[in-house]
């Protein structure tokens, strides 16, 4: 199911709650293109975490030669211009304000160098995840055999 679909269906069964949505940071730089994004950020604010070291797309999620601002947006048009300007984190997250209206927070979270590419990476090659993840996600792994 898409983002949007979840979120619409919770909102609607819980009408009266304020709905976030938690994302890696590196996320902000492809959600304009995930499914109806105006109602996905409509729907939900958004709480994003960066990685250390992260501070923009560059875990690949812009295309080479690909503005990550729209020219039509604060007179902003490619990625060194918003490099020097400010954080790139800040500056996309700028952005989708401008653009859809989103509510977007960064999470502040202390650094845990744990991505789910790297865990699904250590389950495949037959490295231990113990520690990475809560036992009840470890469990649940383990006993339905997920990410094999």
């Amino acid at each position: 199911t898409y983002t949007v679909n979840t979120l619409e269906k919770y909102s609607g069964s819980h009408p009266d709650e304020e709905l976030y949505f938690i994302v890696g940071g590196d996320s902000l730089f492809s959600m304009e293109h995930w499914k109806e994004p105006e109602k996905l950020f409509s729907l939900a604010g958004i709480i994003a975490s960066k990685r250390e070291g992260e501070s923009s797309g560059a875990s690949g999620s812009c295309l080479p030669g690909e503005h990550f601002i729209d020219s039509d947006h604060d007179g902003i048009n490619d990625f060194d211009q918003a490099s020097s300007l400010q954080d790139e984190f800040e500056v996309q997250a700028q952005y989708l304000r401008n653009r859809f209206g989103a509510r977007i927070f960064d999470a502040e979270t202390p650094n845990i160098e744990i991505s789910s590419s790297s865990i699904i990476s250590r389950i495949r090659s037959g490295r231990s995840i113990r520690y990475m993840l809560p036992d009840p996600v470890l469990e649940y792994i383990i006993r339905t055999g997920c990410y094999k």
